[in-house]
Formats: structure tokens, sequence, C-alpha cells
């Protein structure tokens, strides 16, 4: 198995190709799904499309734009018929002391956030990727434990003057 690979010569801005070989459809799969694949592919398709418009694109949405095609490339580079495969096991996801992304493995205490500014990605759309009940958590069980109490200690959600017409 052999794929074409672009690479470019800076010096006189010519295109050049290299082939790489692969041992097996497994490597091949895992370049196809790289970062720098799927990173090189959401910049080039991002320049073309900005370098096409007549008008100019406000900074807020230029982050929702490479976020939306780098969503869209990944599924596409992603093989239809093989699934997901999470960063840890899924049952493993959930610690005491925090909640392990799925998508890369990293160690959060709130994953709602991490979703949100990292893959631009709901908690909703998050759980139905990867098949997961409606009650999954999306904050570290301890982290959660700490903020009740001290929501509770501070009086968070009640009104002074309720408290102090329940005291009479």
């Amino acid at each position: 198995m052999s794929i074409m690979n672009k690479h470019e010569n800076v010096k006189n801005d010519n295109e050049k190709y290299e082939e790489i070989e692969f041992e097996s459809e497994d490597e091949l799969d895992h370049y196809y799904e790289s970062e720098d694949l799927i990173m090189d592919a959401t910049v080039s398709i991002f320049t073309a499309i900005v370098n096409k418009l007549e008008e100019k694109i406000e900074i807020e949405d230029i982050r929702q734009m490479l976020y939306s095609i780098k969503s869209q490339v990944t599924d596409v580079f992603r093989s239809p018929d093989k699934p997901l495969k999470p960063a840890v096991p899924i049952e493993d996801s959930v610690r005491d002391d925090c909640i392990i992304c799925l998508e890369d493995g990293k160690e959060l205490k709130v994953l709602k956030r991490y979703l949100q500014n990292r893959y631009h990605m709901s908690p909703e759309v998050y759980k139905k990727r990867w098949g997961l009940p409606e009650d999954y958590p999306m904050v570290a069980p301890n982290y959660s434990d700490v903020r009740k109490r001290l929501a509770i200690k501070t009086g968070l959600g009640y009104s002074k003057t309720k408290d102090k017409k329940a005291s009479k």
C-alpha cells in the first residue's frame, strides 16, 4: 500500500510528491486519522474558502468556520466501516477525581467546557457520538461534591428575604 504525500519546496514554490509505503492497513488507517493530516486538510480548505470570498469574515466567525471544517474533514478521513475507538475504555472514563475525554484521553474536572472549546461539541452530541447514557456525568464526582458543599455553605440559590421569612 502506498499514498502520494505532497511536500512543498520553499525555494522555488514547486509542489513535489513523495510516495509513502505502509506496512499494513492499520498503519494506513492511522495515517488517515492523524492530527497532522486532518489539520493540513482543514487549513487548505479554509484558505481556499477565504480566498474565494468577496466579503470580510468577522473574527468570531473564523473559529466557528475552522471547527466546522475540521469536524467534516475528520468524518471524511474516518472509515465508515470502522467504529470509533475511544482514547480510554468507556467504563474507565469516569473516575472520582476526573472525567477522561473519550476523544483524546485528557483528564478533566469539567468535560462540558473542554468539549465546547476544543471540539465545538455539545454534551448531547458527545454522548450520542460515543453511545453514552443520558445520565453520563460531565463533571468529576468529587469536584461536583466540592462545588455542591460550597454552594450550600454560601447559601447560593437562596434569597435572604426568604430565609428571614422562614425563620419567623
